[in-house]
């Protein structure tokens, strides 16, 4: 599984879970929504932390 945050989720995620705790939920792969070099992975299951903003809408 993967997750995708966007920036200010991103911050809140890391206060919440440490890597390891992350990695005990069979998350291996977390990515921010924002990222350039993100690609199409269609065989991954993925949950997305977002917060509805302008700056979103816009990606």
């Amino acid at each position: 599984m993967g997750a995708v945050a966007s920036r200010p989720q991103t911050g809140i995620v890391s206060m919440v879970y440490t890597q390891s705790e992350i990695l005990q939920k069979e998350v291996y792969l977390f990515e921010r929504l924002d990222s350039a070099n993100r690609e199409a992975m269609k065989h991954l299951k993925a949950i997305c932390f977002l917060r509805p903003t302008k700056h979103l809408f816009h990606l």
